[in-house]
């Protein structure tokens, strides 16, 4: 029961507001401007978490915030899902092994150029 509490916890913990679970703060799904845009948006001021309405939310409708300009491997990382555009966005990145570049490219350079070892 204790660590499943904390996977409760630390699934929701906020790292934006010194990894603390704020309450709807995680209930907010977010939103793109191109899809509508926020309806809120929070900040952090002097230890408390402030919700600003950006736009007229109405009645029984979700309400949305937006977690950023963020491209697809921080939105799988940080939130779980992707945009279902997924377009490449100047922020994807892919990440290469040092082996890996070496096994790839180590035998094209010439031999007295040849990277012997990344460190």
């Amino acid at each position: 029961a204790y660590v499943d509490a904390c996977a409760a916890v630390m699934s929701h913990a906020n790292p934006w507001f010194g990894v603390t679970v704020v309450p709807f703060v995680d209930m907010a799904n977010h939103q793109d401007d191109e899809q509508g845009g926020p309806h809120v948006e929070f900040t952090e001021e002097d230890g408390t978490v402030i919700g600003t309405c950006l736009r007229k939310i109405a009645p029984l409708s979700e309400v949305y915030q937006s977690y950023g300009n963020l491209g697809t491997a921080d939105l799988i990382y940080r939130y779980g899902f992707t945009r279902f555009d997924s377009a490449p966005t100047e922020q994807d990145v892919v990440s290469v092994g040092g082996e890996a570049l070496l096994r790839v490219v180590g035998g094209y350079a010439p031999h007295d150029h040849r990277i012997e070892e990344l460190e």
